[in-house]
């Protein structure tokens, strides 16, 4: 590892830098895109700022974790009220319930409306959030887990890293379907 490490001292603050890169990094643009992450926290001290940190700052994809978390947040979701979902959450159980082997349910959401299909039932609840470009399916069965309480106001359904989310519980492996 490359150590970062020192004081930064601006007029008004004092601030400790303590970070560690890489040190197989493939370009200088990488390299500053890494001390430019590092330095982040104090950008606003470091006024004007140098080009180097603000080109490091147009390759943060270039950092894995970073890139990891952008994906993360672009990742398909939508969020249902509370007493839909829990509405939604009996439907279902009583639907798995009557399943005796595995089974496709499929998840979508138009930007309005979230649809899940299970065994030829469509089952649809109002949603929010940004419109999904694909569906997606999960196997379930007789035994599948849903919920057991939500406690936030809205619960989120997402996909993200072959999982399918919903509430807290992850349903995989989860695919993209046509």
């Amino acid at each position: 590892m490359v150590l970062l490490r020192g004081i930064l001292q601006t007029k008004r603050t004092l601030g400790l830098v303590d970070y560690e890169i890489p040190p197989n990094l493939g370009s200088a643009r990488e390299a500053a895109a890494w001390i430019s992450y590092a330095l982040k926290p104090h950008r606003s001290h470091l006024e004007p700022l140098p080009a180097w940190f603000v080109e490091g700052e147009l390759y943060w994809d270039l950092i894995p974790f970073v890139r990891h978390m952008r994906d993360y947040e672009a990742r398909p979701k939508c969020y249902v009220d509370r007493e839909y979902a829990r509405t939604l959450k009996r439907k279902l159980r009583a639907a798995l319930s009557e399943i005796s082997k595995d089974t496709e349910m499929t998840f979508s959401f138009d930007g309005r409306v979230l649809s899940i299909t299970l065994c030829g039932a469509v089952y649809e609840v109002i949603a929010s959030g940004t419109n999904w470009t694909s569906a997606y399916s999960v196997m379930v069965g007789h035994g599948t887990a849903l919920p057991t309480r939500f406690t936030s106001p809205a619960v989120e359904v997402s996909v993200f890293e072959g999982a399918l989310t919903f509430g807290n519980m992850r349903l995989k492996p989860c695919e993209v379907t046509t």
